[in-house]
């Protein structure tokens, strides 16, 4: 079965998915905002990991400039 990876830009969904899962709180949409107001350079993107038409994975991931390196974290759907 194959993987498909999708953004998620709405803040609601997002939230609940966090929360109902209960996945770490660092995943919330605000935190990874105010995240991105510490540097303008750092930028934010939400997805969704899916298998089969169900959500497996969710992700949200700090982007840096190409000369430094991506951070990311994640947290598995239960």
């Amino acid at each position: 079965m194959s993987l498909s990876v999708n953004p998620c830009d709405n803040r609601k969904t997002w939230d609940a998915r966090v929360r109902v899962t209960g996945g770490n709180p660092q995943l919330l949409w605000g935190i990874g905002e105010a995240e991105a107001l510490t540097d303008e350079q750092i930028s934010v993107e939400r997805v969704m990991v899916n298998r089969a038409n169900q959500t497996i994975g969710y992700g949200q991931l700090l982007i840096y400039p190409e000369d430094k390196h991506t951070v990311w974290t994640r947290s598995p759907c239960t």
